[in-house]
């Protein structure tokens, strides 16, 4: 009798075939995007060097040297400071720093903003009204003042700054995430679910974040791009951590040195600029391949 080789296959109508076919199309719209693959490969190479920071630096970005001010040449690629710190191996190092926080801060704001979104969409009614006013309160407060005030109020260490940038910018996620469960807690298989007696938090969990975070995946990746810009700029106020070596704190030092050291703040800024034009990159890059409106203007 001859075994049914044919019992494993996946169906027509099988989950796994449809996830297979989301990804496949999601990928194809990505590349056609143009945008996304450039900034994928920028982050990569970002990446890479941070990876590699211990290899690639010379000495460490704190060490002292004997050359103050040295212009870029064969022992200082990207020249020294006043004080005669590498600023190649500060560049290197600073990657790490700025990758971590934008991340770390992108990822907070996108729990909160996903999660608050979530519930006020789902939910309706009065608790909708809450928290659409507490979303609403924050979005009327510039972001980059009240982290400033935060911060001169309760420190500035680098966890601290991560959670704090975090804790301020989930908004944004919030109201898309927000107008996502509106749309979705219509859906038949959303009613279906609750008609069935289902938990809340399970349809939440299993429907409506699920089906509506894409968005908030795109907003997320230019965020992280925003994080790294806010604490550049509260580096370059002076407001940053002066425990750790990041690219901001590099241009705040260097500003002095400016009219006779081009380069102490010249590396620093574009290291902000390539790495934060890979992220918004990306997020183009991912706008496209998820917005079905964007994929028709782009054709």
């Amino acid at each position: 009798m001859r075994a049914d080789t044919g019992r494993h296959r996946r169906r027509p109508g099988d989950p796994g075939r449809a996830t297979d076919l989301e990804l496949r199309t999601f990928w194809r719209g990505y590349v056609e995007s143009r945008s996304g693959p450039i900034g994928l490969a920028l982050l990569a190479a970002v990446a890479l060097v941070a990876a590699l920071a211990p290899v690639l630096a010379p000495v460490r970005p704190e060490a002292f040297t004997d050359a103050l001010l040295a212009p870029p040449g064969p022992g200082h690629p990207f020249g020294t400071d006043h004080l005669g710190r590498d600023i190649f191996s500060g560049v290197v190092y600073g990657t790490r720093i700025s990758l971590l926080l934008g991340v770390v801060s992108a990822a907070i704001s996108a729990v909160v903003g996903t999660v608050v979104g979530a519930v006020a969409g789902y939910a309706g009614g009065w608790i909708d009204e809450i928290l659409s006013r507490l979303i609403d309160v924050f979005l009327m407060i510039p972001v980059f003042f009240l982290v400033l005030v935060v911060i001169m109020l309760f420190g500035n260490s680098l966890p601290y700054v991560m959670t704090v940038i975090g804790l301020t910018i989930w908004p944004a996620n919030a109201r898309l995430m927000r107008a996502q469960a509106l749309s979705l807690r219509e859906r038949t298989f959303v009613r279906a679910a609750v008609a069935l007696g289902e938990a809340h938090g399970r349809i939440l969990a299993r429907h409506i974040i699920p089906h509506g975070i894409y968005p908030v995946v795109a907003n997320t990746t230019l965020q992280v791009a925003g994080a790294i810009l806010t604490e550049a700029g509260l580096s370059f106020l002076g407001l940053g951590d002066p425990n750790v070596v990041s690219w901001g704190r590099m241009i705040y030092e260097g500003r002095v040195s400016m009219p006779h050291g081009w380069w102490t703040t010249l590396f620093p800024g574009l290291a902000i600029v390539v790495t934060v034009m890979a992220f918004y990159l990306i997020g183009d890059g991912l706008n496209h391949a998820l917005n079905p409106q964007a994929r028709e203007r782009g054709a």
